[in-house]
């Protein structure tokens, strides 16, 4: 996921496209710009780009960028 109003943005879709062909038998690429679709972004919870997700089997199995902070019960006060 980018946004080519980024510069470092455009650098990052051009080097994907170099490597498109090098695993196009084995590796689908897909580019959204998140100013024109913001749908999706929010549904895969992008909270900063560029972002990278891999999918296997329909399912998410890795991200890379930000995104928001699992919830968790650190900060909590201990309980006695």
């Amino acid at each position: 996921l980018f946004s080519l109003n980024i510069d470092h943005d455009q650098v990052t879709a051009s080097q994907s496209q170099v490597r498109r062909p090098a695993y196009k038998d084995q590796v689908s690429f897909v580019s959204l710009n998140i100013d024109h679709d913001q749908v999706t972004a929010s549904q895969f919870q992008v909270q900063g780009i560029p972002t990278f997700l891999i999918k296997k089997d329909g399912q998410v199995v890795s991200h890379m960028g930000a995104r928001p902070k699992p919830k968790s019960g650190l900060g909590r006060a201990p309980t006695m």
